[in-house]
Formats: structure tokens, C-alpha cells, sequence
């Protein structure tokens, strides 16, 4: 499948849009590109111009500060390679180009990718905090039950024993749920069950 944004679908729109350009400096600029530019949004983004000297990359990086692009530089097989990795200044770099449209697409990009990162981020934390409750109900059960073999239930109040019935019905449930089941609040619940985990009787 084709990326939604790539070099080729770049260069075509730089292409498009270049006689509407009359600053010597962006034609420039946009020129360099469509000879020898390039994009990539994998893991990652990158965009670069690549020279055949010093002197053109130093004057490549000296316009688009002008411009406050930031951009670093590097040699790869014997290619003097402007470059850039951060989003916005990629961005920027594709409004000065005329890749307007471009511009909206690589938005759209990095807007799923945040949203991507969110919901993983939430899912993570979701199942964490299942997790950390499956534990937490499995100890509380494994507790009670031994409390009722042992002949120690009797000795907690009936809010407690209640509580601890709840508990093996329901070992699946989150303190939310079985404090609605028992119509008390999500602390009571909690206060009642802690109790009997570490055998604080009354």
C-alpha cells in the first residue's frame, strides 16, 4: 500500500506550483528538491536535500534559517545531505516548497500517530490497572476463604462477613462494582475488605 505522503506525490506538487514562484531564493530551493530531495515517513520522518558540495549545503541551510528552519547537515556516498527530522520544521519546509496540501496530509500523519500513541498509552494503563485488580481480588479471596476454613469469620462484624461474601460471588468485580452491589461506597468497601486481609477484627 502507498503512503498517504511520499516523495514522488511531493515533488509532484512542488512541480505544480513552481511558476507561481518569483522568489529566486525559494525557486532555488524547490529546484534542489525536485533534482535530488527527498521524504520518508516510516519510523520516523526525514527530509533532505542532497548537493554534490559544501558550498551548496552551506547555502541550502543559510536560506531556510532564514526562513527558521533548523536543519543539520552530513555526508553519505560522497553527498552533502541538508537534512531535517523535526515535524515542524519539516512542515514549515513544505509551505515554503508550495506543498501546501502536503502540508495537510503530513498533519494528518502526525495526528494519528498522536492519537495512536494515546490510545496505546490508555490501553496499557487500562490493562495495567486490570491486572493490579485481578491481583489484588485474587489475594483478597485466597484470604477470605482461609479465614472461613480456619473458623476466623466469626470473629469480623457483619459488615465485614458481608463484605467477604460479596468478594467470593463476585471475585471478577472492581471495588466499584461491589460497592454497588452492597449500596455502599467505593472506600467502605475497600475499608471493610482490607480489614479482613490483615485480620483486623473488632
Amino acid at each position: 500500500m502507498d503512503r498517504l505522503l511520499n516523495t514522488s506525490k511531493l515533488k509532484q506538487e512542488i512541480k505544480s506550483n513552481l511558476h507561481f514562484q518569483s522568489n529566486s531564493c525559494v525557486a532555488y530551493l524547490q529546484n534542489v528538491f525536485l533534482s535530488s530531495g527527498y521524504f520518508y515517513d516510516g519510523n520516523g520522518y526525514h527530509l533532505e536535500f542532497a548537493v554534490s558540495n559544501l558550498v551548496e549545503s552551506d547555502k541550502i541551510i543559510k536560506l531556510l534559517s532564514e526562513y527558521g528552519i533548523a536543519s543539520k547537515t552530513t555526508v553519505r556516498h560522497n553527498k552533502h545531505i541538508v537534512y531535517m527530522k523535526d515535524s515542524q520544521s519539516i512542515s514549515d519546509t513544505f509551505v515554503l516548497l508550495g506543498a501546501k496540501n502536503s502540508v495537510l496530509e503530513f498533519n494528518n500523519i502526525l495526528a494519528m500517530a498522536d492519537l495512536k500513541k494515546s490510545i496505546n498509552r490508555a490501553t496499557n494503563c487500562i490493562n495495567a490497572n486490570i491486572d493490579k485488580a485481578l491481583d489484588t481480588s485474587f489475594k483478597q479471596v485466597q484470604k477470605i476463604k482461609y479465614l472461613i476454613d480456619s473458623g476466623q469469620m466469626q470473629n469480623f462484624n457483619s459488615q465485614c462477613r458481608q463484605a467477604a461474601f460479596a468478594r467470593l460471588q463476585y471475585p471478577e468485580y472492581s471495588l466499584q462494582q461491589l460497592a454497588q452491589v452492597l449500596g455502599i461506597s467505593k472506600s467502605g468497601i475497600k475499608h471493610r475488605l482490607d480489614k479482613l486481609v490483615k485480620n483486623e477484627y473488632e
